[in-house]
């Protein structure tokens, strides 16, 4: 909890950081109600993931919070009317089955986790939505509204707030620093390609880039095992992501 807490604070600091240096304040009035529920499905996200991480093995988390990919054009299509082709469907339906096949367990865990897993993948796919209603307004303003209830509430959750933030601040500060800056960075970009195309496709390519880090993880790191299964999903992710792309 301490660590979604530090990430959502940083990620707030730069994006006000941005607005001020930008001038990106613009706000308009109809869309508060949307950037509040923003703001709260993000705080229900985050905790979610830390049930679900608490409860549930890495391995089966990974694979059904990737189904995210599946309900975001189910929810795109009830309340933006987000309509794709057969190919870019078909796409994200392969592209699905190559992440499974990539980071599948070679042994399946029922536990209570799974539940949690499965609600954090629904909420993120709101998220999703939300962020492709709110894309015409300015990145750092979406990103301001969606971090600040969690970085005021979180606290609230923990036991003891102050301990179990100095202790995620003092071990490897400068490592989680650096990957909440990626991830902002990465949402910065996210929120900017969705002005440019539907939310289901963006979404879609944006966690097939995950297929990167599984490939990384055999060639630079020497992660050999069940090589041959990563492989087979990457190939089929990426054939998935062609579909969506360019038929």
């Amino acid at each position: 909890m301490a660590y979604g807490w530090f990430l959502e604070f940083v990620r707030l600091a730069v994006f006000v950081l941005v607005a001020l240096v930008t001038e990106s304040f613009y706000l308009p009035v109809d869309c508060l109600l949307l950037l509040t529920m923003l703001g709260l499905v993000e705080l229900v996200s985050i905790i979610s993931i830390v049930k679900m991480h608490s409860y549930a093995h890495l391995s089966i988390s990974t694979i059904i919070s990737r189904t995210r990919i599946l309900w975001i054009p189910v929810i795109a299509f009830v309340f933006l009317s987000e309509n794709l082709s057969v190919s870019s469907y078909l796409g994200i339906v392969v592209l699905f089955v190559g992440l499974g096949i990539a980071v599948a367990p070679s042994k399946i865990f029922m536990d209570k986790g799974v539940a949690f897993s499965y609600l954090s993948a629904f909420v993120s796919a709101i998220i999703a939505v939300l962020q492709k209603s709110l894309a015409d307004i300015p990145i750092p303003v979406i990103m301001i509204f969606m971090s600040l209830p969690s970085a005021i509430i979180l606290p609230f959750f923990m036991k003891d707030p102050r301990k179990q933030i100095f202790k995620v601040i003092e071990h490897k500060a400068w490592i989680k620093t650096l990957a909440v800056l990626a991830n902002a960075m990465a949402m910065y970009f996210y929120i900017f390609a969705l002005n440019f195309g539907e939310v289901s496709k963006v979404s879609a390519i944006y966690q097939g880039t995950f297929i990167f880090s599984v490939l990384a993880g055999i060639f630079l790191l020497g992660e050999r095992e069940d090589m041959t299964k990563k492989i087979l999903g990457s190939f089929i992710t990426l054939f998935g992501v062609l579909l969506i792309t360019l038929l």
